[in-house]
Parts: C-alpha cells; sequence; structure tokens
C-alpha cells in the first residue's frame, strides 16, 4: 500500500465503469495517495452524480490541505443523507476556514441524525476556535 504501483491500478480501476459503492470506494483509496494529479482527479470526483463519492473527494481534499472547494463541501450538509451531511461536516471542520462556521451550525439547527450532529458540533466548535486539523 501506498507504492507507485498500487496507486496505479487504483486509479485505472477507478477509470471503468463502475458502481456508486465502488466508485466512493475508488475516491476513498486515491484520496489516501500523495501523488501528482490526485487534486485534479478528486475535483473531478465532486462533479460524480454520488454524493457518497462527492463526500468522500471532500473529505480527501481537506485531508490534504485544499479549501478550493470549500463551497461544493458545504453544499452537501443539506444533503438527505446523514452519512453524506457527516462527511461534508467532518471536511468542513478538517479545513478550518471560519467563513463555513454559519453554514455548519444552520445545518446543525436541522439535523436529526444524532451522528451527523455531533460531526457538525465539533465541525463548528473547531471552526469557532480557530482550531487548524493536522
Amino acid at each position: 500500500i501506498g507504492s507507485h504501483e498500487a496507486y496505479g491500478a487504483i486509479q485505472a480501476e477507478a477509470a471503468k465503469k463502475q458502481s456508486p459503492e465502488e466508485e466512493e470506494a475508488s475516491v476513498r483509496a486515491l484520496g489516501n495517495f500523495d501523488r501528482p494529479g490526485r487534486q485534479a482527479w478528486l475535483k473531478r470526483a465532486l462533479a460524480s452524480k454520488n454524493d457518497r463519492t462527492k463526500a468522500a473527494a471532500c473529505v480527501a481534499m481537506a485531508k490534504s490541505g485544499d479549501k478550493s472547494e470549500l463551497a461544493v463541501c458545504a453544499g452537501l450538509l443539506n444533503n438527505p443523507d446523514a452519512g453524506v451531511r457527516s462527511a461534508a461536516a467532518r471536511a468542513v471542520g478538517i479545513m478550518g476556514d471560519p467563513s463555513a462556521a454559519q453554514a455548519v451550525e444552520e445545518a446543525l439547527k436541522k439535523e436529526k441524525d444524532a451522528e451527523a450532529a455531533q460531526v457538525m458540533k465539533f465541525a463548528s466548535e473547531r471552526l469557532r476556535s480557530g482550531v487548524k486539523a493536522k
């Protein structure tokens, strides 16, 4: 894991027609590599019709320090799927941009899923305190 060959194999698999679950798994896997071209690939994943794939791309981008798609990721805070909302809140929290705090707090007010609410609360606290993820 982590080798150039593994990255190439995952990227080749990701280029094939995939089920939504496979697409999401590919994004998660590629997000763990720090290789040239990864960010461009993750940005393309944000155009997926699969919201779970978009959320996984947001988390991977956030972990790498890329805040360029903050608005796209914050937009997923209102997704019908609680897992997508949780991942979006995690990504936005990791990105650490205080300008996103209001979006997280608005989503939190409406949140009915306990786990998603907990992630949103943590993200909001992180954004308001200015704590940056490592």
